[in-house]
Parts: C-alpha cells; structure tokens; sequence
C-alpha cells in the first residue's frame, strides 16, 4: 500500500512530491527508475537480485519471505535433482511395489483408474493428515538432514587458521634460512 507525500529531502533532488510505502516507510520508485536499476545498475553474481523482484511483481507487489524462497527454491537446480534422485530411491520403488504407481523414464503416473474431481479432491483431502500427523510426530526431525550446519567452521575461524597456518610455514622457513 502507498501514499503521497511531500518530502523536504527529496523535493530538493528535484522531486515534488513522494510516493511512500505504507508498511516500511520508505519512497517507492517509479516504473521507469526499477526499469533503470534493472537495466543500468543492478550487479549481479548469482540469480537472486532480478529473481526476487521477478517474484514480488508476480505476487503484485508484496510477498512474504516464505513465498519467496518457495519461488527461490523453484529455480534451485541443485535442490530439484536432489529431490529427483531423493523420489527414484525412496517413495517411488516403494509406491510402485504396492501397484500405486509406475514410472517410464521420467514419466510417473498413479495405477488408477480416472478419479473424477471430486474423488481427486478427496484423495489429497485423506493425504493431508497423514502428512501433518507425520510432521507432528517428528517435528523439525523430518528435516534434520537438511538442517544440519553446511559450514561447521565458520568463515573467519577458518581464515584465521590458515593464516595462522601459513605464517608457521612462513617462521620455519625463515629459520632454516638463518
């Protein structure tokens, strides 16, 4: 949500009056000037810059950060063949041993005859609680592997260890020199 208001500050930038976001207070651009940063400005090393704005206009303007990361994690290459391989070694043999799916190639289909749309509708009604149950049970658990500390050592310790590390090397070679 916006509102318009004079600002002294940016009146003197040549602008008379601000558009303001509601929420954090802050003035919101114009059309062109996103255009602009987009374009002109913006420096990127990696996708997330033009994929988050990309995801806020998509939502009309506002979003929460789980949907964005949601939208994040859509475009995570690395995360969709994890759970590519993640579903060949686990629930898809498993289903498919109970004659409640089959696959061909990347092809994987339920061995069921047409449901309509209400006994689509449900069938995922009937699987909803078995998930929350199964999240209720385990809590976080269900995740521990993903949660799990990727960078043990953080980045400063380890800088200072390999200085540390280098500077011996550095010493001793500077003695055997003397």
């Amino acid at each position: 949500m916006v509102v318009v208001r004079a600002d002294a500050d940016l009146a003197l930038q040549g602008r008379e009056l601000s558009i303001f976001n509601i929420v954090t207070g802050s003035a919101v651009l114009t059309f062109e000037e996103l255009v602009d940063f987009i374009e002109h400005r913006m420096r990127m090393s990696h996708i997330y810059q033009p994929l988050l704005i990309r995801t806020l206009v998509d939502a009309g303007g506002t979003a929460t950060l789980r949907q964005v990361a949601m939208a994040f994690l859509d475009r995570d290459e690395s995360q969709i063949r994890y759970y590519e391989d993640r579903i060949k070694k686990m629930p898809l043999p498993v289903l498919k041993r109970h004659g409640i799916v089959d696959r061909k190639g990347d092809l994987i289909s339920l061995s069921v005859q047409s449901l309509s749309y209400q006994e689509r509708a449900e069938i995922m009604a009937i699987c909803e609680p078995e998930l929350g149950a199964f999240l209720k049970q385990r809590g976080l658990g269900t995740w521990d592997y993903r949660l799990l500390e990727t960078d043990p050592v953080p980045s400063d310790i380890r800088y200072q260890a390999l200085c540390d590390e280098c500077n011996r090397g550095k010493s001793n070679r500077d003695d055997r020199r003397s």
